[in-house]
């Protein structure tokens, strides 16, 4: 059964802006990624393709994240499976620079690092949105 989160009482208000700051920083981040893929490659030891690859991803889900927090009725399935790929994001990092170890610079690893946490946190406020308006 689906609850759906619906505009206008007031009980959304932490889970649309959990939605769009996610939006915003994901679509920045990625945009960056593309837009300065080169010099970014150098700097943090990534891959120029790594950084096209997911800098393109990063757009399409900022757009899909925008659309979900400005709709008139948020889908509580919908704000899972945004929950979801936000924390798989995280443990994927955490994966990749313990097990796989690639050759990042302290840039790379600090960049790294730091978006894995920035995900975990929008999936906390996400979550933390969805809570309180379930219990409204």
């Amino acid at each position: 059964m689906s609850v759906d989160v619906v505009a206008g009482t007031g009980t959304e208000r932490l889970l649309r802006f959990a939605l769009g700051a996610d939006a915003v920083v994901t679509g920045l981040a990625g945009a960056a990624h593309v837009l300065v893929a080169g010099p970014l490659a150098d700097l943090l030891g990534w891959t120029r393709w790594a950084l096209l690859t997911s800098g393109g991803g990063w757009m399409v889900y900022a757009v899909l994240l925008g659309v979900l927090a400005t709709r008139t009725t948020i889908n509580r399935t919908a704000v899972w499976a945004v929950i979801e790929v936000n924390l798989l994001w995280a443990v994927g990092s955490a994966v990749v620079l313990t097990m796989i170890r690639p050759d990042l610079t302290v840039a790379g690893t600090f960049w790294a690092v730091t978006v894995a946490l920035t995900v975990t946190a929008f999936a906390a406020l996400q979550y933390a949105g969805l809570r309180l308006r379930e219990a409204a």
